[in-house]
């Protein structure tokens, strides 16, 4: 699939405004380095994330995870394929019964080890 239809799928997905062609991943990352990603997407919900990644697999697109970006280091040559950022919106923490902490991939480690 070319990268111009794929990002049409994947923004009626998510909506085109969580979908970025070229996006520098220094933007991205906490060590501020690193070339652009082909498609960047950043969707809102567990739905769409699994949405995205089963696009993206029947498109025979190479797909990155990412949360918040710590201790990430990106070529300056940048990612070819689809970056998938769970950050904020998947940034949630809890104890449960017994005291096990169940963490998403977009919550900080400073966060977490608050919370225990």
């Amino acid at each position: 699939m070319n990268r111009d239809l794929l990002k049409s799928k994947l923004a009626s997905l998510v909506g085109i405004e969580n979908v970025l062609a070229d996006e520098p991943m220094s933007s991205h990352t906490t060590f501020h380095v690193g070339g652009p990603a082909d498609l960047f997407v950043m969707p809102g919900s567990v739905d769409q994330a699994r949405n995205v990644l089963e696009a993206c697999d029947a498109a025979g697109e190479h797909v990155y995870i990412i949360g918040r970006g710590s201790n990430l280091l990106v070529s300056d040559a940048g990612l070819r394929g689809v970056v998938v950022q769970l950050a904020n919106r998947f940034a949630n923490a809890e104890v449960r019964e017994g005291g096990a902490i169940v963490a998403t991939a977009g919550i900080s480690n400073a966060k977490v080890a608050a919370l225990a």
